[in-house]
């Protein structure tokens, strides 16, 4: 957050850099993941194992906690 605010603060925007043919692929497959609900959060995806797949035990429980 430091790094953030000081970039802020400062101005300091790296322009120099450039995105790869595969870099690009990578984010619009990201966008349409989300734009299409297919992405879940931790808990999310924890409580769909334990309901459809079955999944149980103290390490899927200690995940939610943490």
């Amino acid at each position: 957050m430091e790094k953030v605010k000081r970039i802020q603060k400062n101005n300091e925007v790296d322009e120099d850099f450039k995105l790869t043919e595969e870099d690009i692929q990578a984010l619009l497959e990201a966008e349409e993941d989300i734009r299409e609900g297919r992405v879940y959060t931790l808990e999310e995806l924890i409580e769909n194992l334990k309901r459809e797949c079955g999944f149980k035990g103290k390490y899927l429980d200690k995940l939610l906690k943490s």
